[in-house]
């Protein structure tokens, strides 16, 4: 949602506010782990989300913009893989298959970020680019998701956020391109490293 995207040949405008979502914990596997992929009909439409989270250092609460940096950490890679086809009745279920979704490698403290709204995104399936942006195209800065999070909840120590995929997931190919059995997902961004994953059946 976070990224300008292409969809029926026409390029999205930027929306009028922040959509959100949660994952939980068991949902998420770290670096060299399987995403397991669902059994029956979800596995139809497993679908990968290269991105980049923030890691929360400082709770707050009601976080003004101009304040939310305040309370970063550090960074890290995300994957938010998803089940398309459920998706489309909950964006909740869709989002919240168990071990789909990944981080990782490791946490990059703010401090060795010079500048957030510059780093490059790359996701590979199986050695070939098929997601590759910059944050500067990012439609909602993180001071801006941050203070709007923290106004409907706390955000506390620990908490992880991601900021959205660019165009290029599997749902956007032509044919669309779904993960599947074997699948090699790497996900890479400037100073953050790479998180590696690979598909495996549950």
């Amino acid at each position: 949602i976070n990224y300008p995207k292409i969809y029926n040949g026409v390029l999205q405008q930027k929306p009028e506010s922040i959509i959100i979502f949660s994952r939980f914990y068991e949902t998420l596997v770290g670096h060299n782990n399987p995403l397991k992929l669902p059994s029956g009909s979800a596995q139809k439409s497993f679908d990968y989300e290269g991105e980049i989270a923030i890691i929360i250092g400082k709770s707050g609460f009601k976080i003004p913009q101009q304040e939310a940096m305040n309370h970063v950490f550090g960074y890290t890679l995300f994957n938010d893989v998803s089940v398309r086809d459920w998706q489309k009745d909950s964006l909740l279920a869709g989002k919240n298959f168990f071990q789909s979704g990944s981080c990782g490698p490791y946490i990059v403290t703010k401090d060795e970020i010079t500048n957030f709204n510059d780093l490059s995104l790359k996701t590979r399936l199986n050695g070939k680019t098929m997601q590759s942006t910059n944050t500067s195209a990012m439609f909602f800065k993180i001071d801006e998701v941050l203070s709007y999070i923290s106004n409907i909840i706390p955000l506390n120590s620990g908490d992880i956020i991601a900021t959205g995929s660019p165009e290029g997931t599997g749902a956007n190919q032509n044919p669309p391109q779904f993960l599947d059995e074997g699948d090699v997902v790497e996900i890479s961004a400037s100073n953050l490293g790479t998180l590696n994953n690979f598909v495996q059946k549950t």
